[in-house]
């Protein structure tokens, strides 16, 4: 696991290092975590995403899950469920 501190340095690091899966909170600095994730899929079609919010009622959020194989988490979360969704995540795309 690596853990970043901006939209930028996730973009960086799909350059140099591979991962398999992308958890990010849909409210970032100077970029949406769709936006993220959509940046990092045009490099990474395989990445699987995890989108959390603590906003339920956002039309972005609920037009991607429509529309895209995107997983999502309601804020606040517990460890275990965050764990649990990984996992099922993960095992999900076979890894």
């Amino acid at each position: 696991m690596t853990a970043v501190d901006s939209a930028e340095r996730a973009e960086e690091l799909v350059e140099t290092r591979a991962f398999a899966l992308l958890l990010t909170d849909m409210m970032l600095p100077g970029v949406s975590g769709a936006e993220l994730a959509d940046r990092l899929r045009e490099r990474r079609p395989d990445l699987t995403v995890v989108l959390m919010s603590g906003y339920t009622e956002d039309e972005t959020v609920r037009q991607r899950l429509a529309n895209d194989a995107l997983r999502f988490l309601q804020k606040p979360v517990d460890l275990a469920t965050l764990a649990s969704e990984v996992h099922d995540a993960l095992e999900a795309r076979g890894d």
